[in-house]
């Protein structure tokens, strides 16, 4: 994947993220602060992850290349 890819496969992901949070934001609680608001934000990211696509030598591989390039 080309650097312009993969910023923009980055983009597209983040807004639909994003657009899916600011829409459900009118039913969140009055109490809600930056603490459960950032919990929700990683919840919606972290559902929006395909696990299967990283299994096996593929996870190593990713977890690898974070630490090796500093990411």
């Amino acid at each position: 994947m080309k650097n312009y890819e993969r910023q923009e496969f980055i983009e597209e992901l983040i807004g639909s993220v994003k657009e899916e949070i600011i829409s459900k934001s009118p039913n969140m609680p009055d109490s809600w602060d930056g603490i459960e608001l950032r919990q929700y934000i990683a919840d919606r990211f972290s559902d929006a992850v395909i696990k299967r696509l990283l299994s096996g030598s593929r996870k190593r591989a990713y977890k690898n290349t974070l630490l090796i390039s500093n990411l």
